[in-house]
């Protein structure tokens, strides 16, 4: 326990079978922890539970890993969190080059080493998430609830760049959690970025590659993410659904106006991108149903192609805009197997504006 201390480095243990948290640290700054195996045996391989394996409360400024392997934290097995950040005073915290739910090799479905969640942020703000290097990446998969999860009204501002969430340490093979990110009643939350680096790679998961959900989920931003597709932007790594905004998930931005912003939401098994009881979300600028180029559809060897709905407003989906007049806005909406874009269930006032829908 690190208890109103700044400036400690926690390195090169084995730290598991602890009945709270492995690592926990409370009122302090400017820590960091590298190189560690937190809720593993020593050969990385099996899981020794701690409930959380590193629970921040009320501090800021902590790093958790590094950019060299020997910085990296094997964060897996553990029964709550992976690392749980938790209190509106926790602020700036950074975590890079971590496994996060699977063991040392990270390569293939059978490593998966589960954590309950992988990473939960609670009410915690300013926080990020992996960088926009490779050497700052973190592979957070084959975690049981999700691979991520930001809960809470003061959640704000958190940063999740440039990760693998769901895949292999390579991104051509799965590890599954069950949904890759859920934000639940919190706003202002980046996920991916403009440029290449800070693309997300959110594939694999049993259940949604992305869910936003509830009352207070507003002004959330879902851009230049690969989902549903691998690191190549046309490999089939299907998520059940690509992103999933759910009971009064408001005015959240998917895309952008610009190639830089564009998600590639293909290769999903049931829908691209759902929107259910959720009003004036903005659709903008995506690949819906090809791969990343947008000149092929994602096929299955057997010619089938793969990702049933493109885009599905369902059960009260108002005042929603799909495009734009500009056409950076445009989205591109084909290759889809069953709808390229349905409206179904009292879905009303919404607008599809410009895009390129079966071409």
């Amino acid at each position: 326990i690190l208890t109103e201390l700044t400036g400690n480095t926690i390195r090169d243990n084995i730290i598991s079978g602890n009945y709270i948290a492995g690592i926990a640290i409370k009122n302090s700054a400017l820590n960091t922890i590298i190189g560690n195996k937190i809720g593993v045996d020593r050969t990385g391989l099996i899981a020794i539970p701690n409930y959380n394996g590193i629970a921040i409360d009320s501090s800021y400024s902590n790093t958790i890993g590094g950019t060299v392997v020997a910085t990296r934290n094997l964060i897996s097995g553990n029964k709550y969190a992976g690392i749980a950040i938790n209190s509106a005073v926790s602020y700036s915290n950074i975590i890079k080059g971590n496994y996060i739910g699977i063991n040392q090799n990270g390569f293939v479905s059978t490593d998966s080493v589960p954590n309950y969640y992988g990473i939960a942020l609670n009410y915690a703000h300013d926080n990020t998430i992996g960088g926009s290097t490779a050497a700052e990446r973190n592979i957070i998969s084959g975690n049981k609830e999700c691979g991520i999860a930001i809960m809470g009204a003061g959640a704000i501002q958190n940063s999740i760049k440039g990760n693998f969430i769901g895949t292999n340490n390579l991104a051509d093979d799965t590890i599954p959690n069950g949904n890759g990110i859920l934000i639940s009643g919190s706003s202002l939350t980046v996920i991916g970025g403009s440029v290449a680096g800070e693309r997300n790679i959110i594939s694999g998961n049993r259940l949604a590659g992305i869910a936003l959900a509830y009352s207070g989920t507003r002004n959330n931003t879902i851009k230049g993410n690969y989902i549903g597709v691998g690191a190549n932007g046309n490999k089939i790594l299907s998520n059940y659904t690509g992103v999933y905004l759910k009971s009064n998930a408001n005015s959240n931005i998917i895309g952008g106006s610009t190639a830089g912003e564009r998600n590639v939401i293909s290769g999903n098994l049931e829908m691209g991108l759902c929107i259910e009881s959720s009003d004036s979300n903005t659709i903008k600028g995506n690949y819906i149903g090809p791969d990343a180029t947008g000149l092929l559809p994602l096929k299955y060897p057997n010619d089938s192609l793969v990702q049933a709905n493109g885009l599905y407003f369902n059960s009260n989906a108002k005042h929603n805009i799909a495009g734009g007049y500009n056409a950076g806005d445009r989205n591109m909406i084909s290759g889809n197997r069953v709808y390229g874009h349905d409206l179904y269930g009292n879905s009303s006032y919404n607008a599809t504006i410009g895009n390129y829908i079966g071409v």
